[in-house]
């Protein structure tokens, strides 16, 4: 079977998740598994934090999200996309007068990189159509499929 292109796949997911979301994040994650047994493509699996304050120093788990979230959203900038309603930006008011800013994170997201680079995250939207992670695996499963279908027959000896 001949790869695809060199691809590594990073997956942030929040836990603890609802039981629904943690339904659908197995699934992601079983989808992902067997790809990476059908043609190696590498998955590292990273939980990230529900939110994480804007204006705060919290601890190394919250600035590594938020590094990881400055990298996606210049990516979406630089492609014309957006990672809204995904990502979510919280404000809160509270009655001591203090306002706060909260990132809100989704509970799946899909980080594509070639070598070092980011080609691609999801889920994001292209003007009214969202891409999903589901999408993006579809994808990736029909190149597969075209791939094995394309190599010559070999007889069996």
């Amino acid at each position: 079977m001949k790869n695809l292109p060199p691809h590594r796949l990073a997956l942030y997911y929040r836990a603890p998740a609802p039981d629904e979301a943690r339904r659908s994040q197995d699934h992601i994650f079983e989808r992902l598994s067997e790809l990476e047994r059908m043609n190696g493509t590498h998955v590292d699996l990273h939980e990230w934090p529900m939110r994480v304050g804007l204006d705060t120093d919290e601890d190394e788990r919250a600035r590594e999200a938020l590094s990881h979230y400055a990298e996606f959203d210049s990516w979406a900038h630089d492609h014309n996309v957006s990672l809204a309603p995904y990502f979510n930006v919280h404000e809160s008011h509270w009655f001591t007068g203090e306002d706060t800013s909260e990132l809100i994170f989704p509970m799946l997201c899909l980080a594509v990189y070639d070598g070092d680079e980011l080609v691609d995250v999801f889920p994001h939207t292209e003007g009214d159509h969202a891409v999903s992670i589901s999408e993006f695996i579809d994808r990736l499963e029909a190149d597969l499929d075209r791939d094995e279908s394309a190599q010559p027959h070999q007889p069996a000896t």
